[in-house]
């Protein structure tokens, strides 16, 4: 897949849920109690998405500086 086209990568639940290590079941539960906790998605119908982009971006900013 050319560079380009990883901006238009979407992810469902159980691709996020993988990448984050934690059950689809706690992804869901996070995001209706802790929405703060996780990248920002896109509601498509009933389901949620995720750019990539945007999950990796989400997880290079929650990366813990050393001092």
């Amino acid at each position: 897949m050319p560079p380009e086209d990883d901006d238009l990568v979407v992810l469902g639940a159980c691709e996020l849920a993988s990448i984050l290590g934690i059950a689809t079941d706690t992804l869901y539960k996070r995001r209706s109690i802790y929405p703060e906790t996780l990248p920002p998605a896109i509601k498509n119908g009933r389901r949620l998405r995720w750019f990539k982009r945007d999950v990796m971006a989400w997880m290079r900013l929650q990366t813990e500086e050393r001092p």
